[in-house]
Order: structure tokens, then C-alpha cells, then sequence
């Protein structure tokens, strides 16, 4: 990814205090000049593995064993395999803000803020 035509040229690595650790998932917060009249800076939030950009997140969950992260992006929720490299719609029916996530060893259950009921979403092995 060219950052050379982010103004300012400011890249800031977010800590994920505790949810990640020392795996290779971190959050970079982007800031381009914006051609909006409500606000001069756009903000954009850019989850990567690695150096692997995986996409804008809002809400975003790791696994307890790193293999997998479950984020929103751009409307949908998305599920990435680290072991696999693979990135995967996951998203049940109307689309609604992830608020938690309990994870076992092949499923992840989720909870949203609204009316969506939980969610199961069986992982890879």
C-alpha cells in the first residue's frame, strides 16, 4: 500500500491492549485529507496481518489462539484464517454491529448491539 499520498503523512500504530498481543494482527490508523465539507481529516481504521491488509474495520475480535480474526468491514462481517491466509464473508442475513465474541476451539459465537439474534460461525480446522 503507497502512504505516500496520505496527507498528513501521519500512519499511527494502535495498540490492542491486551486483545492481540504479541500476534502478527495490528490496527493502523490512516489519515488522508479529506475532500468533504464536514470534515477536513478523514479517519480510516486498516486491520493487517503481517503485512497482509485484510480491510476498514469498526469492531474487530481476535482469537485466543491468533489463528482468526471476525471484523466488520464496510457493512459486512468478515472472518480471517491466518494459518490459511483466507478472508471470508461470514455474514448472517441483515447485517447488524458486532458486540462480543466467545470463542472455542471450532466456532465462534456472536453477540450483536441491536435486534440481530446470536450468530454461530464454525471455524476452519
Amino acid at each position: 500500500m503507497d502512504r505516500s499520498r496520505y496527507w498528513p503523512p501521519v500512519i499511527l500504530a494502535l495498540a490492542l491492549a491486551g486483545c492481540v498481543g504479541n500476534s502478527k494482527y495490528h490496527v493502523e490508523e490512516i489519515t488522508a485529507k479529506s475532500n468533504s465539507s464536514f470534515e477536513a481529516v478523514a479517519h480510516r481504521h486498516v486491520l493487517f496481518y503481517g503485512n497482509k491488509e485484510l480491510g476498514n474495520v469498526g469492531a474487530y475480535f481476535i482469537s485466543p489462539s491468533r489463528r482468526f480474526a471476525l471484523f466488520e468491514s464496510e457493512g459486512k462481517l468478515l472472518l480471517f484464517d491466518g494459518l490459511l491466509g483466507d478472508k471470508r464473508d461470514v455474514t448472517d442475513g441483515e447485517f447488524d454491529v458486532p458486540k462480543s465474541v466467545a470463542w472455542d476451539k471450532t466456532t465462534a459465537y456472536v453477540t450483536y448491539y441491536d435486534k440481530h439474534k446470536p450468530t454461530t460461525i464454525y471455524l476452519p480446522r
